[in-house]
């Protein structure tokens, strides 16, 4: 069984893509980007190498400016 993290795979990239759409002005972009976004989070989870980032993704993803 993988690692528990608090966001799941298609909440990362909702929070990521919600971000950049902020600064482009492309909601209809990010929302196509999202799927394929999630599916590199979840594979960055399974590795060990994510585990590096995974807390200070999450912390990152924790503060206000994602919480909208």
């Amino acid at each position: 069984m993988g690692k528990e993290y608090e966001h799941t795979p298609i909440q990362m990239a909702e929070k990521l893509l919600e971000f950049n759409r902020d600064f482009s002005d492309s909601a209809e972009e990010c929302q196509n980007e999202k799927e394929c976004v999630a599916e590199l989070f979840e594979k960055l989870q399974n590795s060990n190498e994510f585990n590096i980032l995974a807390h200070y993704l999450d912390t990152m993803f924790m503060d206000e400016v994602f919480n909208k």
